[in-house]
């Protein structure tokens, strides 16, 4: 919630059991709106169904703090501890794939289905 008393964020999570690698987007592909995976699963633990930022307040930080959020309560209320290579998106749109790649420091992040 913002000062002036208005949701600019928004995050759903989900608890799954596995996600794929996303395969970064070659040189051509890097403005695709599509996600690519990898076929090999990984073990996951929490996926990130929604993430969503009042356009006004995108470019500022709220994603990640959200993102950093979801991430410290599900570490500290889970019943097993997880780490941030537990958790996975859903399909990423762009700006939802640049976000992921800031937050895990990689472009190789996990995607569940």
């Amino acid at each position: 919630i913002s000062p002036s008393r208005h949701v600019v964020a928004c995050a759903v999570t989900v608890e799954i059991e596995k996600a794929f690698r996303v395969v970064p987007p070659s040189g051509d592909d890097s403005d695709s709106v599509h996600t690519t995976c990898g076929r090999e699963s990984f073990p996951a633990a929490l996926g990130v169904s929604r993430i969503w930022v009042h356009r006004d307040h995108r470019r500022k930080g709220f994603g990640r703090r959200l993102l950093d959020a979801v991430f410290d309560f599900h570490s500290k209320n889970s019943p097993m501890l997880i780490n941030k290579d537990q958790m996975a998106f859903s399909q990423p749109t762009k700006n939802g794939r640049a976000l992921a790649s800031a937050w895990f420091g990689r472009q190789d992040f996990k995607v569940f289905k």
